[in-house]
């Protein structure tokens, strides 16, 4: 146990010696742009470590992570205004090149039916 406790504590020292750097803190930002954008895995880990490795930075980290997801966000929405107008045709045609018409019309009613408990159990089934 006490082997485990000592490869925990190296990491957790390794990781906040990383996030300590210049070069983890400038690479947040454009992370955090690209989350709120397209990246479908949250900052906050990132952010968590820099500020346990800079503790007296932590206001000027947070509201920097903060003002780059805003406008990741900002710069989402603006990509959804300018291809959302196209998008829902090619969303209507998604089911007929990915998979037969019929089957997804039975996938969205069993949805409507049984709800997250359909995406649950056909986690768990074998196509």
């Amino acid at each position: 146990m006490t082997s485990l406790w000592r490869l925990c504590r190296e990491q957790y020292d390794r990781i906040l010696r990383i996030a300590g750097t210049a070069l983890a803190e400038r690479l947040m930002m454009p992370f955090a742009v690209l989350e709120s954008v397209i990246i479908p895995i949250p900052v906050d880990p990132l952010l968590v470590a820099t500020v346990l490795a800079r503790p007296a930075r932590w206001v000027r980290l947070t509201a920097g992570c903060t003002i780059a997801s805003v406008i990741g966000g900002g710069i989402g929405w603006a990509l959804g205004g300018v291809l959302g107008v196209g998008i829902e045709e090619i969303l209507a045609m998604l089911p007929a090149a990915i998979a037969a018409p019929e089957k997804f019309t039975a996938v969205q009613a069993g949805f409507v039916e049984f709800g997250m408990l359909l995406v649950f159990i056909g986690a768990f089934t074998p196509l």
